[in-house]
Parts: structure tokens; C-alpha cells; sequence
């Protein structure tokens, strides 16, 4: 509980310094809340990031005293409009996208999610290609390949379905109610989302019932929160305290808020009364631990740390005209007298009757990822590489069996695939011999280091092992099991290979999942 209380403190003092509960403080709540129960509509808004390539190199270089890559782009911005309806008998969401870098905009086109399927346009995919070039002008070849294989394939469609119908029914129930389909993945089906967050709003409302920060101002029909960081620390300073005074009223509305979700998730879980008793007695026995808590946040709160950021600032605006609602964030990060990059987001939102939106014609699932799950791929493997133009090999060990009973030594059957830049988009999958020993995982070095292109030698004179480089010879020595080299997984950093390593046990099985990857 105390790792919970460590976890959760942040997140509620950060959420009391917004919900202090003055008479504009509450109006902006309200609105919002307001604005989140608008279920059709028309949207539009947008992202846009700004970097101050001199000042972050300037920063960078009295720092560590290098010089400072150059940056792709000085402001990149994001723009979405479109259309939805939340309600189960016209489910549908369509949005347009453009993306924009120093002012260069791209289309990016548009997607559609109905009760049915979601659906990616065409023209998505022409224009992250034209992205590509534009971001990176060395990768012109690249993507005129990608042009050449998929735009006529894609010749005579608008959209292409995304979700497999079958695998993914689920997602689309026959009723329409999108809302429930999702939430079921978390087996909690029956919570309705406002109503959740009604919960909360509530609770955080109800501790710092007493606590007015003051930071909201209210013009006309526009709620405005505006701090900078020197504010943001003297507000958490403040509300740290607050908790500390008023810790007996944490716990009676922390009470009330584990009953109010007991009673909407109790159904969906299988909880019982007896659940719901003993969580609030741990909550209750944490008190000691919440104090304690309190009292290392205050230890932490030492602003001379971030003081030449202490310009940094944001500011958050959200209003209503008739029936749009319309916010705004603008976050700039500044060190000194100097802004490094700013964040602006602004949305409108319009209440408005739509209609569901269907999609006619869309290529199939199954017909895109025929022709283009090879091309998807080596897009992946390519940018993964940071565009270069080396080849590469990739390969995955997934092992899931009986975890043995003494959790010491046991030879295991995994499956393994080496995919190669070289040869194309076909994968190998082969059944290999894995071993785990107090708690290590070693793989077979010959199966491997052959399978990437590497030359294996067998010592037997000295029994030992060694991958061949030209006129380099790398000790890969391991262990010997059933006359294989067994190496630990660690050791093909050696090769420089790149390692992904994931270990995970319950009481009846071992799960291992690695991956690596080697650029020829």
C-alpha cells in the first residue's frame, strides 16, 4: 500500500492544485465536465511543437561542451478536423489529418471507425510516403520504391479496412456500443465513463474542499489557469501541507471513492463484500505509511534545483460559445531567459446531430496485408534503422513452457525466426534448444551467429568457442550443453548484437521473449 500511496500522492496533490475549490475553479471543472458529455459533434484542432534550435544548442554545449546535432525541424504542427457520434446507434468517428514541418504541409488524409471496422484512406499512405522525402530527402529512393509498390495496388480504393472482422468481432458489437466492447478488454463492461469520472472529480473536490489556490481566473465565458513553475512548486508546497493537516478527511473520501467504484465494477470483477472490507482496512492501516509519505515530498520540494527553469510556464483556457466548446494549452519550457521548445494545443468542439458514416468498397483485410505486409515490414526494419542504408539481420527466441519444479536447470524447446534485409521478408522458423540455469538464459551460439552471417570456430584443443571477423577472433565460450555452445544471452553484446531480454514466471509456467538484431 505504501508503493500505491508513493505512486498516487503526485498524481492527487497535481490534481488539487486544479480542482481547489474557489468559485472559478469549480466553473471551469463544471464546463469541462460539460464539454465531455458532448456525443455528436463536429471537431477540429490542433498540435504544434516548436524547438529553439540555437538555445537548445547553446545549452547543450555549456553543458557538455559538444556541438549539437542539427535539428529536422524548428516547428512541426499537427492539424485534425472532422466529424463524430459516440452514441451506440450511430457509432462513428471521421477525422482529416495534415502535418505540417516549418510550414511545409502534408495531407495525411483521413480515418473512419464505425460499429463495423476502422478505416485507414489511401491517401494515408501516399502521403506519409511524400512525408518521408521531406523529413529526409536521402531517403528519395526509398520511398519512391514504396510509391511504385503500393500506390497501384491501392489503385480504385478510398479506404482499406485495419481490424482483421473475424479476429477483432469484438470490437464491433452488433448493438453499436463501442464504449462497452472496450471497456469489456479490461472486464469492467458495465462502467459508464462519465459517471467515473464524476467519481473522481468528486473525490478530489471533496478532500480540497477548503484549499483555494486561486490559480483560475474567469472572462466573459472563458475559464483561464495560468502558473508558472515557481507557482506549480509553491502550489504543491501548499497542497502537501493542506494533506498533512486534513489527513483524517483523505481517508473518509478515499473511503467513499473504493464504495462508489465498488459498486459499479463489483458485477464485472466478482467482488464481494468480504474484497471490499479488506481493502479499506489496508487503506486504513496505511495511514502511518501516508504520513511518512507527506513528509518525504516535503524533504524533495527543493525549487533551487530547477531555478533556472523557473520562467517555465503554461497556460490552459477552456470556453464556450452557444453550443462549441472551445480549450487551449500552450506550454513554453524556458532555461534562463531562453524558450527551448513550446507546445500549443487547441480544440474546438461543436455540438452538433451526425450521422453514422459508412464505408462502401474499403479493400479488405486480407487482400491489403497480402500485398502489403512485406512492404509494412521492411518500412518498419528501415526506419527502425534510422533510414541507413546497411543491411541488417533480425532474430526472436519466444519460449513459452512448464516452468520445472526445482527452478534451477532445464533444457527447453523454442521457436526461433532470423529475418534478413538481404535476402527479403521471409522468415525461418526453426525449433531450437534453449537452456535456463539459475535464473540465466543461454541460447545456442552456432544456430545464431551462422543464422546472422557470422563464422563460428570450435577450439578442441582448448574447448573453446570464437566468432570470426576477418582477423579478429571473439571469445564466445559459454557452457556445453549436449554438445552445443550454450552462450548467455547477455554475452552477444559482445557481437554487437542488439539484445531485448523479457523473463517473466508464475507458478506453472516460464515465459521468454528475446529478440536481436544486428546491422551487417
Amino acid at each position: 500500500m505504501k508503493k500505491i500511496l508513493l505512486f498516487v500522492l503526485p498524481l492527487l496533490i497535481a490534481a488539487g492544485l486544479f480542482t481547489a475549490c474557489s468559485v472559478d475553479t469549480l466553473g471551469m471543472i463544471n464546463l469541462m465536465n460539460e464539454k465531455s458529455t458532448v456525443k455528436s459533434g463536429e471537431i477540429s484542432g490542433s498540435v504544434s511543437f516548436t524547438l529553439n534550435g540555437e538555445a537548445i544548442a547553446k545549452l547543450y554545449e555549456s553543458e557538455y561542451g559538444d556541438e549539437f546535432f542539427e535539428l529536422p525541424f524548428q516547428e512541426l504542427t499537427l492539424e485534425y478536423n472532422g466529424e463524430f457520434n459516440s452514441n451506440p446507434d450511430a457509432f462513428t468517428y471521421y477525422l482529416e489529418f495534415a502535418l505540417s514541418f516549418d510550414g511545409d504541409k502534408t495531407d495525411l488524409g483521413s480515418i473512419v471507425i464505425n460499429d463495423e471496422n476502422v478505416y485507414i484512406s489511401s491517401a494515408t499512405f501516399t502521403g506519409v510516403l511524400e512525408l518521408l522525402s521531406k523529413i529526409d530527402p536521402s531517403m528519395d529512393e526509398f520511398s519512391a520504391e514504396l510509391w511504385d509498390a503500393l500506390v497501384p495496388a491501392l489503385e480504385g480504393y478510398e479506404y482499406i479496412e485495419i481490424f482483421d472482422p473475424e479476429e477483432y468481432a469484438y470490437l464491433f458489437p452488433a448493438d453499436g456500443d463501442q464504449s462497452t466492447a472496450l471497456l469489456s478488454l479490461l472486464g469492467v463492461g458495465g462502467i459508464d465513463g462519465g459517471e467515473f469520472q464524476d467519481i473522481l472529480v468528486s473525490y478530489i473536490t471533496d478532500i480540497f474542499t477548503s484549499f483555494d489556490f486561486g490559480a483560475v481566473k474567469r472572462e466573459d465565458d472563458t475559464y483561464t489557469l495560468s502558473m508558472n513553475l515557481r507557482d506549480v512548486f509553491n502550489g504543491i508546497t501548499d497542497a502537501v501541507q493542506y494533506l498533512s493537516d486534513n489527513q483524517d478527511a483523505f481517508f473518509n473520501a478515499t473511503e467513499g471513492l473504493i464504495r462508489r467504484i465498488f459498486d459499479l465494477v463489483s458485477s464485472d470483477l466478482f467482488l464481494s463484500d468480504e474484497d471490499l472490507d479488506m481493502v479499506i482496512d489496508e487503506m486504513y492501516a496505511s495511514q502511518e505509511d501516508f504520513a511518512e509519505s507527506l513528509e518525504y515530498l516535503k524533504e524533495m520540494l527543493d525549487f533551487a534545483e530547477f531555478a533556472d527553469f523557473e520562467k517555465s510556464n503554461f497556460t490552459y483556457s477552456i470556453g464556450k460559445d452557444g453550443d462549441a466548446y472551445s480549450e487551449k494549452l500552450d506550454l513554453n519550457f524556458v532555461y534562463g531567459d531562453d524558450t527551448l521548445f513550446s507546445l500549443s494545443v487547441e480544440e474546438t468542439v461543436t455540438a452538433k446531430e451526425i450521422g453514422r458514416i459508412s464505408v462502401e468498397g474499403a479493400m479488405p483485410y486480407d487482400e491489403f496485408y497480402e500485398f502489403a505486409g512485406p512492404i509494412l515490414e521492411e518500412v518498419f526494419w528501415y526506419l527502425g534503422s534510422g533510414g541507413s542504408d546497411y543491411d541488417y539481420n533480425y532474430g526472436y527466441f519466444y519460449m513459452f513452457a512448464e516452468a520445472p519444479d526445482d527452478r534451477q536447470a532445464v533444457i527447453c524447446a523454442a521457436s526461433y525466426g532470423i529475418y534478413s534485409s538481404a535476402n527479403g521478408s521471409s522468415y525461418n522458423d526453426e525449433d531450437v534448444q534453449i537452456y535456463l540455469m539459475d535464473g540465466e538464459l543461454y541460447l545456442p551460439l552456432r544456430t545464431i551467429a551462422e543464422a546472422f552471417g557470422d563464422e563460428v570456430y570450435w577450439d578442441a584443443k582448448t574447448k573453446k568457442a570464437y566468432v570470426v571477423r576477418g582477423d579478429e577472433m571473439i571469445d564466445m565460450t559459454g557452457i556445453l550443453v549436449n554438445n552445443q555452445t550454450m552462450v548467455n544471452v547477455y554475452d552477444f553484446y559482445k557481437l554487437d548484437y542488439d539484445v531485448v531480454f523479457d523473463h517473466w514466471s508464475d507458478d506453472d509456467y516460464d515465459i521468454i521473449y528475446v529478440s536481436l538484431q544486428y546491422f551487417l
